[in-house]
């Protein structure tokens, strides 16, 4: 069904998978130089309207327990992060979860994928995990990751309810959001609690997949991976669903309890903007994440916007201030432990990855 699935059977992708038609990849292309140019515009404007001195100013003013209690809100966060790994992979633990987790995301930050499907294979493989468990658990857990980032803007429209706001544009983001995070989850419910609801579904994808790409795609196919997924999750989904989602939802509270507190340390009053206008704002573009690099730009663009637009002008310095710290601290401190904790395990396991490697390589017989 997925890379990660492929990858614990020991099997290639199709051909029709690998080798897409040079016009699609002009086209990713084209966008990714748009998406940059676009990057580079905001950046530029924004570094000519700013005041970076003042910026400089509400940085500097970080005491050491600053940067502590940043540093521990982003470990805690990881560990929710890691968490629904632990639930849904058997004999995993949340320790070992953590580490996978983290190292998978180093990974994916310097190399081209799948070089983080196999250092998280190599991982599970010297940890004696069972493959294909680890395999699902690592699909169900990216599923339901989505699930939380398409519900994320409902939070935040009720956090600015709370605190006496509304705005149309946003409930209606968030409405068109929650009904994809209900569709999502309901897909899933669906998939493990009926052979014939997974056989519906893996059908109805691939005849929609295959409109975009006849040639390449056979519903057929689909509708039997999905039966085959089905049989291998049921039991997990079932009794780690909740506990799953709930680890996630905490975790989507640090990370905003994180921007709260890199915004108060630099300054930024609670008369000016309200710890629930601080949160909703969070929440609600925090679907921005799933783009490239954390949503680096977009994100903090429109966080900008939200907050400036409750604060006033006057607070521009602070706010810009407090996004930095935020940033920099959820970026490099993972980059930092992820980065130590690989560094061990490749010590411990030299031969791991490359095992790991020639596994994902060796086609079915």
């Amino acid at each position: 069904m997925d890379d990660a699935q492929d990858a614990a059977d020991g099997s290639q992708p199709d051909a029709a998978h690998v080798l897409e038609p040079k016009g699609r990849s002009w086209v990713k292309v084209l966008i990714r130089v748009a998406v940059a140019a676009l990057l580079v515009v905001l950046a530029v404007a924004v570094i000519r309207a700013v005041d970076w001195g003042e910026v400089w100013e509400a940085m500097r003013g970080l005491e050491p327990w600053h940067y502590l209690v940043l540093v521990l809100l982003v470990v805690v966060r990881q560990v929710f992060n890691a968490a629904p790994l632990a639930v849904f992979v058997p004999g995993l633990g949340f320790g070992r979860a953590t580490v996978n987790d983290t190292s998978a995301a180093v990974v994916a930050t310097v190399a081209p994928p799948p070089s983080d499907l196999v250092i998280r294979f190599a991982m599970f493989r010297a940890w004696g995990m069972d493959l294909v468990a680890s395999a699902s658990g690592l699909t169900l857990n990216t599923i339901l990751f989505y699930v939380l980032r398409f519900a994320a803007p409902v939070f935040g429209v009720v956090a600015f309810l709370a605190a006496n706001r509304f705005d149309e544009t946003i409930a209606l983001v968030a409405l068109f959001s929650g009904i994809a995070a209900v569709v999502a989850a309901g897909a899933m419910m669906l998939v493990a609690r009926s052979e014939r609801g997974a056989a519906w579904i893996g059908r109805t994808a691939g005849r929609l997949a295959a409109k975009a790409r006849p040639e390449q795609v056979e519903p057929q196919v689909w509708e039997e991976k999905m039966r085959g997924f089905r049989s291998q999750v049921q039991g997990q989904l079932s009794r780690g669903w909740i506990p799953a989602s709930l680890f996630l939802i905490a975790m989507l509270a640090v990370e905003a309890l994180q921007f709260l507190a890199a915004l108060r340390f630099v300054g930024l009053p609670s008369s000016a903007v309200s710890a629930m206008i601080i949160i909703g704002a969070f929440c609600v573009t925090y679907l921005m994440t799933a783009l490239p690099v954390g949503g680096l730009g977009f994100l903090d663009v429109a966080l900008y916007g939200l907050l400036i637009a409750e604060a006033g002008s006057e607070y521009e310095a602070v706010i810009i201030a407090g996004i930095i710290i935020w940033r920099v601290t959820s970026m490099l401190i993972p980059l930092i432990i992820g980065g130590l904790m690989l560094l061990t395990f490749r010590r411990r396991n030299p031969e791991a990855e490359e095992q790991a490697a020639m596994a994902m390589d060796t086609p079915d017989e």
